[in-house]
C-alpha cells in the first residue's frame, strides 16, 4: 500500500504540472481568438508548442528543480519514476487532443471556403444564364468577352450611346448572313475591326461603362438603324474611305464615328 500511495503522490505532481501546459494552451486559444488573421496563425502555433514544451521540462527536470524536494531514494525512487512515467502519459495524450481539436477547427474552415466558392460559382452561373436568356443573340462566355474588348478598343473614349452603337453593330453582323454567326466570328473576320491587328483588343482595360454598354445592347437597346459598318473617317486610310463612301449607304454620325450598311 505504501508503494501505491507514493506512485500515486508522484503522479499527482506531475498531473498537477500537465494541468499547467493545458491552462496555457486554453489562455493562448482564448488570446488568439481575438487576433487578426496573423495573430491568430502565430498564436496557434504557440498554442501547439506550449504544452509540448511544458511536457518536456516537466520530464527533463529534476524532482529538486520541479517540486522542490530531495530525490528520494530506494524503493520510493522507483515510485518517483513510475509516477513520472504516468505523468507523461497524461500529458501527452492531452497534447494530442489538442492537436486533434485543432486539425478538426482548420478542416472545417477549410470546407467553409470550398463552400463558399462554390456558392459564388453557381451563383455567377445564374446570373450568366439570367443575362443570356434576356439577350437578343445567343453568345457564349468568350463571345461576351470579346465583345467588352472590342467596344472597348474601338469606343472607349465615346459615351455610353457611342459604345452601345458600336455593340449594336457587332450584333447587327451576326444576325445578318453575310457575316459569322458568333461575336467571336465577327469580330476576328479577317480585315474588319483595326484593333484585332494591331493588338489593342488584347492589350486594352475594359472599363464599368464599356459593360454597361455592352450589357444594354445584347438586352436590345439599340441605336444603329442596321448599321453593319462604322468608321472614324479622321483615322481611316483614304482607301478604306472611298470605299465606304462609293459601297456603302450612309446613315449618320454619332461622336467620331459614322455609320454605314
Amino acid at each position: 500500500m505504501g508503494r501505491i500511495a507514493g506512485i500515486f503522490k508522484c503522479a499527482c505532481r506531475y498531473f498537477a504540472a500537465a494541468a499547467v501546459g493545458v491552462a496555457l494552451s486554453a489562455a493562448v486559444a482564448v488570446m488568439a481568438a481575438q487576433l487578426g488573421r496573423d495573430g491568430r496563425a502565430a498564436m496557434a502555433v504557440y498554442a501547439e508548442a506550449a504544452p509540448l514544451a511544458v511536457a518536456e521540462e516537466t520530464l527533463e527536470k529534476s524532482p529538486e528543480g520541479t517540486l522542490g524536494e530531495e530525490k528520494p531514494g530506494g524503493e520510493a525512487a522507483e515510485d518517483w519514476k513510475e509516477g513520472r512515467m504516468l505523468a507523461g502519459e497524461a500529458l501527452a495524450e492531452e497534447v494530442l487532443a489538442l492537436r486533434q481539436a485543432r486539425r478538426q477547427r482548420q478542416e472545417g474552415i477549410e470546407q467553409m471556403k470550398a463552400a463558399r466558392r462554390e456558392e459564388e460559382k453557381g451563383q455567377q452561373k445564374g446570373e450568366e444564364k439570367a443575362r443570356t436568356a434576356s439577350s437578343v443573340i445567343s453568345y457564349s462566355q468568350k463571345d461576351y468577352e470579346v465583345l467588352k474588348r472590342i467596344v472597348e478598343a474601338e469606343a472607349g473614349i465615346c459615351d455610353t450611346k457611342g459604345r452601345i452603337l458600336v455593340a449594336n453593330v457587332v450584333i447587327n453582323r451576326v444576325k445578318d448572313s453575310g457575316f459569322p454567326d458568333t461575336i467571336t466570328g465577327v469580330v476576328y473576320q479577317k480585315s474588319q475591326f483595326s484593333p484585332v491587328s494591331d493588338g489593342s483588343l488584347d492589350s486594352c482595360t475594359v472599363t464599368p461603362e464599356t459593360v454597361e454598354a455592352v450589357d444594354r445592347a445584347l438586352a436590345g437597346e439599340d441605336y444603329s438603324q442596321g448599321a453593319l459598318y462604322f468608321m472614324n473617317r479622321r483615322r481611316s486610310k483614304s482607301g478604306n474611305v472611298s470605299w465606304f463612301d462609293k459601297s456603302l449607304t450612309y446613315l449618320f454620325q454619332h461622336d467620331r464615328h459614322e455609320f454605314f450598311k
